[in-house]
């Protein structure tokens, strides 16, 4: 059986495999959003974000040599802390 879709006939096994690929993607992204949703909770809900505040300022402190008047200097550090540990989770969600 041809089946005819917007101009350009497919046949049914490229239907269902199509098909198959769109239910899939639409629960991956189901699920991918569910994730993010609940990481951003848990970021909000156990004070994640105060305390890599604080431990940012100690790195830059320590391994910097600048005081807490540097502020963007810190926030410069609390961003790529922030980024870094943010790309490490989502690359470990996505492996397993």
């Amino acid at each position: 059986m041809v089946l005819c879709t917007s101009l350009t006939f497919v046949d049914e096994e490229t239907f269902r495999k199509a098909n198959a690929y769109g239910r899939d993607k639409s629960t991956f992204g189901f699920v991918n959003g569910a994730f993010s949703t609940a990481q951003t909770l848990a970021v909000l809900h156990f004070g994640f974000m105060p305390w890599l505040w604080a431990q940012s300022g100690r790195l830059m402190t320590r391994y910097l040599g600048y005081g807490d008047e540097y502020e963007i200097t810190r926030s410069c550090v609390f961003i790529t802390l922030y980024s870094v540990i943010m790309a490490v989770s989502e690359f470990q969600a996505v492996a397993n």
